[in-house]
């Protein structure tokens, strides 16, 4: 018996060590990106390219927006660069600014804008850089941004965008939108006549789409946690609580429109 009471004693001991243990001072750990600079630093870089040749643009960029505007008979790509660099203080911030260089790459008729880091980042350095185009209403745009709205207006050709948190806009007449944003609504109004395709998808967020009288497509609308509503003329209509599908015009499209959470407006 006095063996067993000493096993047992033995346990409070323990207890306040483990309990010293799960107390450090949380600022003696250090989280990466989740720290909030010091200082930051402003600075703005434009550029033109020629379009000749080009068919296509794509921009990406980790954290800041991108708007990107068509023009009808635009013979250049203008961007305007919005770049905050941040640090611990003005010399880390500068030397942050100082390390980022504007990606404007041209190969198979596609040009690509973008940016990175000239060096090895350092643990208090972060960014954020914003992009303003305006292109040839006939290049095709690609827009991604991990974090940071995305609008798109005046694009004629097909439109592709994806951002994880931030709202996507697209106005104007591309054939074909290929959307998705992971936290986040998407508003598009299309003004093209005609055959109209693509995926509009939102994990967490509202849709709103505004189609051409004379659009044609096969739309199918599907949400789990949200409504759908629509007051297009839809041929063999069928409908639920949480899906739609119908033929607008001639259905010369397949357009497919889902959201986890968030209602569905379709007119």
């Amino acid at each position: 018996m006095p063996h067993k009471l000493e096993k047992n004693m033995s346990i409070p001991r323990i207890i306040p060590a483990i309990l010293a243990l799960s107390l450090l001072p949380a600022c003696s750990i250090h989280f990466g990106d989740w720290g909030e600079p010091s200082v930051w630093v402003e600075e703005t870089e434009s550029f033109t390219v020629s379009a000749s040749g080009l068919q296509g643009l794509s921009c990406k960029t980790h954290n800041g927006r991108i708007e990107s505007q068509g023009e009808s008979g635009l013979e250049e790509v203008r961007v305007t660069v919005r770049m905050k660099a941040g640090g611990d203080d003005e010399d880390e911030a500068a030397e942050a600014m100082d390390s980022i260089r504007i990606i404007k790459d041209q190969e198979n008729g596609q040009l690509s804008l973008g940016w990175e880091w000239i060096q090895p980042r350092e643990s208090d350095w972060r960014a954020q850089v914003s992009f303003d185009i305006e292109q040839p209403a006939a290049l095709a745009s690609n827009a991604e941004s991990h974090n940071g709205r995305i609008i798109l207006s005046g694009i004629e050709e097909n439109c592709r965008a994806e951002t994880h948190n931030g709202r996507i806009e697209v106005r104007g007449g591309s054939r074909e939108v290929m959307l998705e944003t992971h936290n986040g609504g998407i508003v598009v109004a299309l003004t093209r006549a005609g055959s109209v395709a693509g995926k509009i998808l939102t994990h967490n967020g509202a849709v709103r789409l505004d189609l051409h009288d004379d659009a044609s497509t096969e739309l199918r609308c599907s949400t789990h946690n949200g409504s759908i509503s629509s007051d297009l003329p839809l041929s063999d209509r069928f409908q639920g609580r949480n899906f739609l599908s119908g033929t607008l015009g001639q259905g010369e499209g397949k357009l497919t429109i889902e959201t986890h959470n968030g209602s569905i407006k379709v007119r």
